[in-house]
């Protein structure tokens, strides 16, 4: 610690044997460094902030029915819109810059340079920032303030341009489609009165619907076959008639039980299969009563007693003779029907193959209507999705343009301020003069105690302290000299400072 600190005391009186040479270097830094800033060139920014927005409530709701008109959203687009060069030529004819192009290729060279020199930059969000620099603080605020009015103009004026121009062509486009659709459907009818015997009204194949006619008939009829061969076997296992016995002088009442166990049975058959174990039981009851295998009412028979027969007809025969007469003359009237269709079926296949290509024809002539039809429709579609686009761009601004920042004259140029430029001159000044101060006692050989001369090499034998007082005149009048030098070099940089923050940089 005492040699460091006698090491330090050592070069401060080096430094300061040389202060003159220091002093002088730091005014010398500091006039040098404060005519740079003075003459420094500066440049002036000026911005303009934008809000390019799909409103938030009509943008749902015309999400699928309306085109989308607005596509300013993309950073490329916006910056192209903006940068275009009918644009920046009406800034340049707006502003002062015009006097800089006296020449064509100057005026490209300018147009060219504008271009580079001005930024779109995105912003969070929707926002974009127009950004351009020029050390003409008002030169580059009109050409921002004109960019902005431009660009506002021009989008609203290129919105309803293109739609306009788009609605244009859709018309021609729908009267186009109606013209041919109303050929297509001419020549479609006039084929179709051509081969009337062949197409139905709707444009249906006439061969095809015979075919299934014949199909449908072939099934009912089987299936009225099917019904009659069951009908005709139940009607051979009825009897036509049965017979009523009946026993004089005890009631038998045995007619009338067969009678009734039999219309059970033909009311059942009606509702079961054969199979059925009720129609079993009711057949197996018919059976014994008329086999007269059931005991008879009144006792066990003796004499006194008279019986008599009676044939009665069978109702349930009756009843089924009627159906199948009825069957029958369904059946006949389908096998006639069949055949009429059969016979018209073929007489179709016989025009379609003497007219091979007929068909083909026609199903191309419907393919070509059909297609035209669509893309009619799709037309008309398209065209209320415009009518929607162009109402909702109209009442409500479906794109949402907005100046959220204008630009404004900026005082202080760009980069950093003069302020901090002047005290940071005056700072390395300071640091310079020491330096060189410090410099010049280490490269100039001098010895300031008796140690150093020993370390030389030189016979010591001793030292004489001094006769001159701590604080002599001479000390005083060098001390006092080198503050006032500082102090006139700090009031200097103070003016510097007063003039560039009350007046701005000059």
């Amino acid at each position: 610690m005492h040699t460091f600190l006698a090491q330090a005391r050592r070069h401060a009186a080096a430094a300061w044997r040389y202060r003159w040479a220091g002093i002088a270097a730091a005014w010398l830094i500091c006039a040098v460094g404060w005519a740079g800033v003075h003459f420094m060139p500066r440049t002036y920014e000026a911005r303009a902030q934008l809000y390019v927005e799909q409103d938030a409530v009509l943008a749902p709701l015309l999400h699928g029915l309306a085109i989308d008109s607005s596509s300013l959203r993309d950073n490329d687009v916006l910056r192209r819109t903006l940068l275009s060069r009918p644009n920046l030529e009406q800034v340049i004819a707006q502003t002062d810059l015009r006097l800089q192009a006296e020449d064509p290729d100057e005026h490209e060279r300018l147009i060219k340079r504008l271009a580079d020199d001005i930024r779109v930059v995105p912003e969070a969000g929707d926002l974009f920032t127009i950004v351009y620099r020029n050390r003409d603080r008002q030169l580059a605020y009109e050409v921002v303030q004109h960019l902005v009015s431009l660009f506002v103009a021009s989008v609203v004026a290129n919105s309803r341009e293109e739609m306009a121009k788009a609605m244009r062509f859709v018309e021609q486009e729908i009267a186009s489609y109606e013209s041919q659709l109303r050929e297509a459907e001419k020549r479609r009818a006039e084929f179709r009165a051509r081969y009337v015997d062949v197409f139905t009204a709707d444009g249906g194949s006439r061969l095809e619907a015979a075919r299934t006619s014949v199909r449908a008939l072939r099934g009912t009829l089987a299936d009225a076959i099917v019904n009659r061969d069951t009908l005709t076997l139940e009607l051979a296992t009825t009897p036509q008639t049965y017979t009523d016995t009946e026993s004089g002088g005890g009631g038998g009442g045995g007619g009338g039980r067969l009678m009734e166990a039999e219309r059970n049975l033909a009311a059942l058959r009606l509702r079961l299969t054969d199979q059925h174990p009720d129609v079993i039981a009711a057949r197996n009851l018919v059976a014994a009563l008329q086999s007269g295998r059931m005991p008879q009412a009144g006792g066990r028979g003796g004499a006194g007693v008279i019986t008599r027969s009676r044939t009665t007809p069978n109702p349930v025969y009756a009843q089924l003779k009627v159906r199948l007469v009825e069957l029958e003359s369904t059946i006949t009237s389908l096998q006639r029907q069949l055949g009429d269709a059969v016979r018209e079926q073929a007489r179709l296949e016989t025009v379609a193959r003497d007219n091979p290509r007929l068909e083909a024809e026609y199903q191309n002539m419907d393919r070509d209507y059909t297609v035209l039809r669509h893309n009619y429709e799709e037309l008309l579609v398209r065209r209320e999705a415009m009518r929607i686009a162009t109402a909702a761009d109209t009442h409500a601004s479906t794109t949402k343009l907005q100046v959220v920042d204008p630009p404004r004259i900026p005082r202080l140029p760009n980069g950093p301020r003069p302020v901090t430029l002047i005290a940071g001159v005056l700072l390395a000044g300071l640091i310079g003069g020491a330096g060189v101060a410090a410099g010049l006692g280490v490269v100039h050989d001098a010895y300031y105690t008796l140690d150093e001369l020993q370390h030389a090499g030189v016979p010591v034998l001793g030292g004489i302290s001094a006769a001159e007082r701590p604080f002599s005149v001479q000390r005083v009048a060098s001390l006092l000299a080198v503050s006032v030098m500082l102090l006139l070099l700090v009031s200097v940089c103070a003016g510097l400072l007063t003039q560039s923050w009350v007046f701005g940089p000059v």
